[in-house]
């Protein structure tokens, strides 16, 4: 499913929450709970530093707020 399916079924807080415990290390209640596919996104955020992470949260929340 892509990301923009997901938000449109989800909706995109949902989508963002799932995202958010994915990357918190909730697999569970992760990315597969509003239908996406984690695998390559979950090996590219583990090789990520904490700066990156950082950055990476920063943007992705001002993505989300612009929709």
């Amino acid at each position: 499913m892509q990301i923009v399916h997901a938000i449109n079924t989800y909706g995109a807080e949902a989508v963002y929450v799932a995202a958010d415990r994915h990357m918190g290390g909730d697999a569970r209640g992760g990315l597969a709970t509003v239908g996406l596919e984690p695998r390559t996104m979950s090996a590219a955020y583990a090789a990520l530093g904490s700066a990156a992470r950082a950055l990476d949260c920063a943007q992705a929340t001002a993505a989300l707020e612009t929709m």
